[in-house]
This record gives structure tokens, sequence and C-alpha cells, in this order.
């Protein structure tokens, strides 16, 4: 599929590539690299980004719902305000973003790496945080309702996390 010039694939190699504001749902984006890429406002919801590199990112108010995004790596990405409802973010990296205010309801976040995320007002209602590593986390303003974490959660140092479900 060509997008503002780009052959956008599996596997393709577009780092940097401008695709804000994009129609890009359930596309199959496998291992794509888009470090850097601008894709705020864009629509990937149910999208398979599986293993796919988006450091640095600009994904503000962008819709991932539905999508899976399994390994994938989002360090330093910004998600601000963007919708992860029932995202699958199990092993994914995003240590060192800005989710503020993003939406992660019923996110698959297993073995998630979140070290230094900042989750300032982000809602992770019923999210699954089994074994995820939230060391270093901002969660000032987070909703927490009905998130499911186990022992080998890794929470802020004096942080005092919920009861699981």
């Amino acid at each position: 599929m060509l997008v503002n010039g780009h052959e956008l694939r599996a596997w393709a190699s577009l780092a940097g590539a401008d695709f804000a504001g994009a129609s890009l749902s359930r596309m199959n984006l496998t291992r794509i690299d888009l470090e850097g890429a601008q894709l705020s406002g864009a629509d990937l919801s149910g999208s398979d980004l599986t293993a796919a590199t988006l450091r640095g990112a600009h994904m503000d108010n962008a819709n991932l719902s539905g999508a899976i995004l399994k390994a994938a790596s989002l360090k330093s990405a910004s998600l601000r305000g963007a919708s992860l409802v029932g995202a699958d973010l199990s092993d994914a990296h995003l240590c060192n973003s800005d989710c503020t205010g993003a939406d992660f309801t019923n996110a698959l976040l297993a073995e998630a790496d979140l070290v230094s995320v900042d989750l300032t007002d982000a809602d992770l209602t019923g999210a699954d945080l089994r074994a995820a590593l939230l060391a270093d986390a901002t969660l000032a303003g987070a909703n927490l309702n009905g998130v499911l974490w186990d022992k080998e959660t890794t929470w802020p140092e004096s942080f005092t996390p919920p009861k699981s479900v």
C-alpha cells in the first residue's frame, strides 16, 4: 500500500517517515521500522505491529485500539493521549516513553518494559500488568482500577499498588 509516497508493508524500513493523520487500520506491519516517524493522529487500530521498531516515534493522539504490538520497541516514543484500548503490548519496550493521558483500558502489558514511562493521568483500567517492569514510572493520576498484576510485577519505589483482580 502506498501512503504519502511510501510503500507501507511488513519489514519495510521507513524511519522518519510522515504518516500523521493517516488511516492505517488493520494492516500487517510486522517488523516495520518506523523509528522517529510522525504518526500523530494516525489510525492504526487493529494493525499488527509485532516486533516493530517505533523508537522515538511521535504517536500523540494515535488510535492503536486492538493493535498487536508484541515485542515492539517504543523506547522514548510519544504516545500522549493515544488510544491503546485492548491493544496487545506484551513484551513491548516502552522505557522512557511519554504516555501522559493515554488510554490502556483492557490492554495486555504482560512482561512489558515500562521503566521510567510517564503514565500521568493514563487509564489502565483492567490492564494486564503481570511481570511488567514499572520501576521509576510516573503514575500520578493514573487509573489503576481492576488491573491484574502478580509478584513478578515491579512497581516504582514507595508506590503502593492496588489490589490485583
